[in-house]
């Protein structure tokens, strides 16, 4: 399991603009139709791997109680 940091230190989300930049390559380059589906299964697997990652990361603080309460 991953860690990362936790959602009152740093909001995690799952970023799209690699997804709709290939889409929009594959829109300009006009390639056959098993090349899209190539692609869009390839994005989709990516896609599903990042989701599972962001749901089973496990939250590290950065600062302790201590740290906030001095400042």
């Amino acid at each position: 399991m991953r860690k990362a940091l936790s959602p009152n230190n740093f909001p995690r989300r799952v970023s799209v603009t690699g997804y709709l930049v290939a889409w929009l390559l594959l829109d300009r380059f006009q390639p056959p139709g098993w090349a899209w589906g190539v692609a869009l299964t390839f994005c989709g697997l990516c896609l599903i791997a990042q989701l599972v990652d962001f749901y089973t990361a496990k939250d590290v603080e950065i600062f302790s109680d201590e740290d906030l309460k001095s400042n």
